[in-house]
């Protein structure tokens, strides 16, 4: 029975698995993708070794078998399985087996990300006192590189780092607290969403809409910047 030996692998912040025997005799081309959910992949898998006996794509969707031939491509026209793992396997003339899996990021980003406050959003918020702002991110996957930045006007204010280690998406808020003084009257904060998905993959970023800023005070009739 053949041992799968996994490496966890530290790569631009994505859990990547390359696992299975470094030395196994088989090339992946290329060794790492990005994909978007529901979207197609292919990725060629060869081996030169002189004692070939065979090699073959092991997974969840696209599965091959064991081919003969030495060059064979897992391909997927859409790929819908979060928990996919594909490997390559390769069976030497003796009928030993190592593998080498692929490295493989399955992604959606949100069109949209939403902002909200504890006031609900329909009141004048009152000077000095504490009020959490919410950033609500959902429907995101992975969300390893995930970052959160608070802007006031066009300032930045606040900066999050999301981190999950889920490979199906999930939803996600960062809040930030906020006290409003009697210069924040008039004045706007927003969020934007940004996810970094390494060399391979896009980048996404996504702004909410402005959330406007009144204050209860007795001078605060224009806007003043702090």
């Amino acid at each position: 029975m053949t041992k799968w030996i996994l490496f966890v692998q530290l790569f631009e912040g994505l859990l990547l698995f390359p696992g299975g025997d470094a030395s196994c005799a088989v090339d992946l081309i290329p060794p790492r993708v990005v994909v978007k959910y529901g979207d197609s992949v292919s990725v060629n898998c060869s081996s030169s070794a002189s004692d070939f006996g065979g090699i073959g794509w092991e997974a969840s969707q696209g599965d091959t078998g064991l081919q003969m031939e030495r060059h064979v491509i897992w391909t997927v026209e859409r790929l819908i399985h979060w928990d996919i793992s594909p490997l390559c396997f390769f069976n030497n003339v003796h009928d030993k087996q190592c593998s080498t899996r692929l490295g493989l990021v399955i992604y959606t980003f949100p069109e949209n990300i939403s902002i909200s406050s504890s006031n609900n959003n329909n009141k004048a918020m009152e000077e000095n006192v504490e009020y959490n702002l919410s950033c609500s991110v959902l429907n995101i996957a992975p969300v390893q590189n995930l970052t959160i930045k608070w802007y006031w006007e066009d300032t930045a204010i606040h900066t999050e780092i999301l981190t999950n280690d889920k490979k199906k998406p999930t939803n996600q808020t960062s809040v930030f607290s906020f006290k409003p003084m009697r210069q924040d009257h008039r004045t706007t904060i927003r969020c934007e969403a940004h996810m970094d998905l390494g060399p391979e993959g896009p980048q996404f970023n996504a702004s909410s809409q402005e959330l406007n800023i009144d204050v209860e005070c007795s001078h605060c009739s224009e806007k003043t910047k702090p």
